[in-house]
């Protein structure tokens, strides 16, 4: 994307600032920050952890960091995902983790899952496999399995 995704424009702010404000009314907000600072990106009741070793790590590692001492459901987003609405990312804190966004069946993004299950060691599936089974809620539109990662991707879902 030749700059970090978490600071591309979004709207009139950036996708890590909407990412923390449609996850706000849902409880803490963390966000794990790597090759770049996050932390003048997000507000000061925003949690902001480093992940030193972003490089040679990968994205378990960083849940693993940003779960803290939580205990209980959590909702995982990697960021260079659409923002969901709010009703969506409300639908999916009522169901009984694990679940997930889906469209046509497909699981999407953001998960519901509990804290409990970032520990330890990464299971052979990844945060994947604590989907097995999971509860489907049905996302208003297609976004749920979009993926950023080129500017392509990008231009199709920008606001």
């Amino acid at each position: 994307m030749g700059r970090p995704k978490a600071l591309l424009p979004w709207g009139a702010t950036t996708l890590v600032r909407a990412w923390c404000r449609a996850l706000a009314p849902f409880g803490p907000v963390v966000v794990v920050e790597g090759a770049v600072s996050l932390t003048a990106e997000v507000s000061a009741r925003t949690l902001v952890v480093n992940n030193p070793d972003w490089a040679s790590t990968g994205m378990w590692e960083s849940l693993t960091l940003g779960r803290g001492d939580r205990s209980g459901p959590v909702l995982v987003t990697p960021v260079d995902v659409p923002v969901a609405p709010t009703a969506d990312l409300r639908r999916l804190v009522e169901a009984s983790a694990p679940a997930a966004l889906s469209w046509g069946g497909v699981l999407g993004h953001p998960v519901l899952v509990d804290a409990a299950q970032l520990g330890g060691s990464c299971p052979i599936g990844g945060l994947a496999e604590l989907l097995v089974g999971a509860t489907e809620v049905q996302a208003s539109s297609s976004a749920a399995l979009a993926n950023m990662n080129t500017p392509q991707d990008y231009a199709r879902f920008s606001p």
